[in-house]
């Protein structure tokens, strides 16, 4: 990923573009039981053009995620909030469509968990401080 990323920055033909996204997660953990939760996707993003029809495009994203679920009438929550990082490689076509994939590394902001009648208990210490999708 390093030797691609400094590739593109001695093949590069044009100018950097940057840009605002911003989305909206419908997001569930594996299970039977599970309920979808909403939350936000906000960040920004570079476009770094190679030769041809190529483009690097790291981003920088802020993602509201969670899950729900009930068991013995006792409804949980999760909140997680990550910050996302996806390094994307771009391949542009002239009908103006794009096919894009890479990495993305995920960190934890908070996590929180919450069950029906009980105070928010932090969650942050036992799950993976680093994801790697």
């Amino acid at each position: 990923m390093l030797l691609l990323l400094a590739a593109s920055c001695i093949n590069v033909n044009a100018q950097v573009s940057i840009g605002a996204k911003a989305g909206f997660n419908r997001y569930a953990l594996t299970g039977a039981d599970q309920s979808y939760k909403n939350g936000i996707l906000i960040g920004g993003f570079a476009q770094i053009p190679l030769k041809g029809l190529m483009v690097v495009q790291p981003e920088l994203l802020f993602s509201a995620e969670g899950n729900g679920f009930e068991e013995n009438n006792i409804k949980s929550e999760q909140h997680l909030n990550y910050v996302n990082i996806p390094v994307m490689l771009r391949l542009n076509t002239k009908g103006g469509f794009y096919v894009e994939a890479g990495p993305q590394f995920g960190f934890f902001m908070s996590a929180k968990y919450k069950e029906t009648g009980s105070a928010d208990a932090d969650i942050k210490n036992i799950l993976e401080a680093v994801i790697f999708h």
